[in-house]
């Protein structure tokens, strides 16, 4: 093994064993006395703190049900990302369609205040107490 693996393996089993002892300070067993009696419940505290995150079906047990928990749990935000997703694409290409129908001079796709903005900028008489087809009738009078 590369000394870069076992640094970081080190790295890692001393955040977890500071993890799951950061409440008792140096004195894990509360005997007053630090030695190598701490050490050994730190690491038993450790074990049993890992085993506890890992029982994922709650049985007191790590096995294929808790595999299937996890996968459970993966299945279900990747199935909700992947509807997100789908709503994205599907505004995104509404957004477009709206955008094009606008240029190419379909009022009727706009928004109200997109309506309005366009009055303004046309300077036709328009404003937020109109309906659209009011807002839409007041801009097509000022191109005749």
């Amino acid at each position: 093994m590369s000394i870069e693996i076992i640094v970081g393996l080190l790295v890692v089993v001393g955040v977890l064993v500071w993890y799951f002892n950061r409440s008792t300070g140096l004195d894990v067993n509360a005997d007053g006395k630090v030695d190598a009696a701490d050490a050994k419940q730190a690491v038993a505290n450790t074990a049993k703190g890992i085993k506890n995150a890992v029982d994922l079906d709650g049985n007191g047990k790590v096995g294929l049900g808790d595999v299937k928990v996890a996968a459970d749990a993966v299945s279900s935000v990747a199935t909700g990302a992947v509807a997100e997703a789908k709503r994205t694409v599907t505004r995104a290409k509404t957004e477009t369609k709206r955008k094009k129908a606008v240029k190419g001079g379909d009022l009727s796709a706009m928004t109200k205040d997109g309506l309005l903005a366009h009055a303004k900028k046309v300077k036709a008489k328009a404003n937020a107490s109109m309906t659209k087809a009011a807002i839409i009738e007041a801009i097509n009078a000022v191109g005749k």
